[in-house]
């Protein structure tokens, strides 16, 4: 990858792993439980900040398929495809886990769910932070380049 396009990527990763952060951080002190990994602190060499890794890489990733997907598309289908992306995204993710014997979070509590790793509630959550994405995808986007 090109030095000057891989800048942008690094400066999204780092933009979405801390609202990510902030995510986690908002829902466990609305639910009164603990993020399970920690707090979503990331340590980096035994530095903790602020960040959760998997959503900047979740962010990366609906980038790179906003380029490749729907450039042109209005906001409402954009937002609505992303957070779509990131139920599949939590599906395969949950069931990855689940195969090496981990588990980040459990929806068991939730009535409509899936093996726990998906549910009705949570999928909803993720089309709205899909909506979310969109919005600071197109308010950061010119910004970001010009670095």
């Amino acid at each position: 990858m090109e030095k000057n396009k891989f800048i942008p990527y690094l400066i999204y990763f780092v933009i979405f792993s801390f609202v990510g952060f902030l995510i986690e951080y908002i829902f466990s002190q609305i639910n009164g439980q603990a993020i399970f990994y920690g707090g979503g602190l990331f340590a980096f060499f035994n530095l903790k900040l602020p960040l959760s890794p998997i959503y900047g890489i979740g962010g990366v990733l609906l980038i790179y398929l906003e380029s490749k997907i729907h450039k042109k598309r209005k906001f409402v289908l954009r937002g609505l495809i992303n957070g779509l992306i990131l139920i599949g995204l939590e599906l395969i993710s949950g069931l990855f886990f689940l195969l090496i014997n981990e588990q980040l979070w459990s929806y068991s509590s939730h009535t409509s769910n899936l093996l726990g790793i998906i549910s009705l509630e949570a999928s909803l959550w993720w089309i709205a932070i899909g909506y979310l994405f969109t919005f600071l995808y197109d308010l950061l986007n010119k910004s970001v380049h010009k670095i």
